[in-house]
């Protein structure tokens, strides 16, 4: 039930997705928890982030694509 409640509260919500080209990092994980600091595009480092997508490629060397989207806590 609680966990229930947390979701329906996050989709509730307004959300942010992000598509981020990322230092490659094979050991990232859809569900992770990751924070963005961007601070012209208002992240700070504080607003957490759960990763949705991830797409690994290799062309001479590795490349890490991930999309996130926002979740809030309460």
């Amino acid at each position: 039930k609680s966990l229930s409640d947390w979701i329906k509260a996050q989709w509730s919500k307004k959300q942010s997705v992000c598509e981020l080209e990322i230092f490659s990092n094979p050991l990232i994980c859809v569900g992770d928890i990751v924070t963005i600091n961007y601070p012209s595009n208002g992240l700070d480092g504080t607003q957490k982030f759960i990763v949705s997508s991830i797409n690994n490629s290799f062309d001479g060397g590795l490349s890490t694509k991930i999309t996130t989207r926002s979740i809030y806590s309460s």
